[in-house]
This record gives structure tokens, sequence and C-alpha cells, in this order.
């Protein structure tokens, strides 16, 4: 994992990305399963997206952290810090705000592609 990790933050601007889309995507599914009013729950299509939900955060957690065999330590890496301060740029830091404060008011917004352009891959994490 570590080495996915190093690899994910040596194109950090592709992965990042792709990453956030993956989670809301996987996201939404279970959220979908979860709220079909169905008795007939397929339980293998849960399994799928739990398992895909898992190994996401697991490499979300390698990408954007970096561990240290001597103490265990993780901290943010180089790598994260520089996109993310590009990202400043080309983002809507009040629209990032506003978006963070409707979801913990209301956390089934639709994180479509157009409700999240001009956020940071970074802080949509």
């Amino acid at each position: 994992m570590i080495c996915i990790g190093l690899l994910g933050r040596h194109i950090i601007d592709y992965t990042l990305p792709l990453l956030v889309h993956l989670l809301i995507d996987r996201t939404k599914k279970l959220y979908d399963i979860m709220n079909n009013s169905s008795t007939n729950m397929n339980t293998n299509n849960l399994d799928r997206i739990n398992d895909d939900l898992h190994w996401l955060l697991i490499i979300c957690g390698h990408v954007l952290t970096e561990e240290y065999d001597s103490d265990e330590q993780k901290t943010i890496p180089e790598a994260v810090m520089h996109f993310s301060s590009e990202q400043v740029k080309y983002c809507d830091l009040k629209k990032c705000v506003q978006i963070a404060q409707h979801i913990l008011q209301q956390p089934q917004l639709d994180l479509n592609d157009e409700t999240m352009r001009g956020v940071s891959p970074v802080t949509q994490w």
C-alpha cells in the first residue's frame, strides 16, 4: 500500500480527482442500495460496494499521508501540499465553504460534476 501511495503522489494531479470521483460514485451507489425500499436487497451488490469503499479509503489514506518507519508518524506529503496550493488558483474558495456547510446540514447533497466545478480535489476529501 505504501508503494501505491507513492505512485499516487507521483501523478497527484491525476490521482486525486480520480479517487474523488470513485468515492462519490461508490457512495451514491451505497446510498441508493440502502434507500431502496424493496425487501429483496442483493447482498452481493452491497458486499461489492462495501469492498470498493474499503479499498478506496485505504488507498486515499496512503496517497494523502506519508509513513515513516521509525516513529510511525503520518504526515501530509509535500506533493499533496504543493498540489493543494496550486489548486487555489483554479478554485472558488467561497463555493468550497458553501458546499462544506451545505453537506453538514444536508448530507444527501447531489455532488455531481457541475456542483463540484471550482472545488479543489484536496478540499473535496
